[in-house]
């Protein structure tokens, strides 16, 4: 089967996407893995290793360094998720939206599937337009709406306050989201959406919630649709990396040590933290 695969964002947003087409080529398929990552990372050799197709999609507007940082600390200062939202969108999506939706439509064509980074709604337009079966990957757990789950940027209060709390964040979501995802399924001739989490970032077969069963045990307002698959790593057989001097035998002696890393939001420097 060819299957498409396309993702947005930082590393963190991406190597799951990597990890995937790596078990996807170890099973027997032909994947083509469309990437935009926002400050330019080359995934070519990840790609000739594991044996997919790699196209990139780079932002025309890449911003320097200088302004990568600006807009960084104006997130940080901001600590309001949906006003950081915005800037992401307004800085690292919305200039390379259109060459996203244009390498969607070239996937789409050329693919008897496709599995998109919940974000990339172009996907799913190019998708629908195309009546090419489409899934999501989720790299988080709090952006499919449960009774069970609390909304993220909302204070825990405990389950009596997850209702309203979605009610408030999907409002928000919607008010960012909605007009952008809204102008181009008008443009192509599809019915807009209402809702960003519920239809824009789910897909009506499958949906991948690419976190630990340890985290996130399926709530039971979810449907089939919605499973949680753990972490996406490559394949035993594909993961050849020779450990650092000492690592080993570090891993080795003694309890299993635990990491925790910034992950995509790792600080440039300190004054961050």
């Amino acid at each position: 089967m060819k299957i498409g695969l396309q993702a947005w964002g930082s590393e963190g947003d991406i190597q799951p996407f990597t990890a995937l087409a790596a078990g996807l080529v170890e099973a027997g398929h032909e994947v083509t893995l469309v990437v935009t990552d926002n400050v330019g990372r080359d995934y070519s050799a990840l790609a000739k290793r594991f044996g997919y197709q790699l196209t990139p999609v780079p932002n025309p507007q890449m911003p320097s360094k200088e302004e990568v940082e600006k807009v960084w600390r104006q997130i940080i200062t901001l600590g309001n998720p949906i006003q950081q939202a915005e800037l992401v969108m307004r800085y690292g999506f919305d200039p390379v939206m259109e060459p996203m939706f244009a390498a969607a439509r070239d996937l789409c064509a050329a693919s008897d599937a496709v599995v998109g980074h919940f974000f990339v709604y172009p996907l799913r337009v190019a998708a629908e337009k195309a009546g090419v079966p489409i899934a999501t990957l989720n790299i988080v757990h709090n952006c499919l709406p449960s009774a069970k789950i609390c909304p993220p940027g909302f204070p825990d209060l405990g389950t009596w306050s997850y209702s309203l709390g979605w009610r408030l964040v999907r409002r928000m979501v919607n008010h960012i989201f909605l007009p952008r995802v809204n102008a181009l399924r008008t443009r192509e001739g599809l019915r807009p959406d209402t809702d960003v989490m519920t239809q824009t970032w789910s897909a009506d077969r499958l949906n991948l919630i690419a976190v630990s069963p340890q985290i996130c045990q399926p709530p039971p307002d979810w449907d089939a649709r919605n499973r949680v698959c753990g972490f996406l790593n490559p394949p035993a057989s594909l993961t050849t990396d020779d450990l650092p001097m000492g690592l080993d035998e570090f891993l080795s002696a003694g309890d299993p040590p635990v990491n925790f890393t910034f992950g995509s939001m790792m600080p440039s420097s300190l004054e961050y933290l």
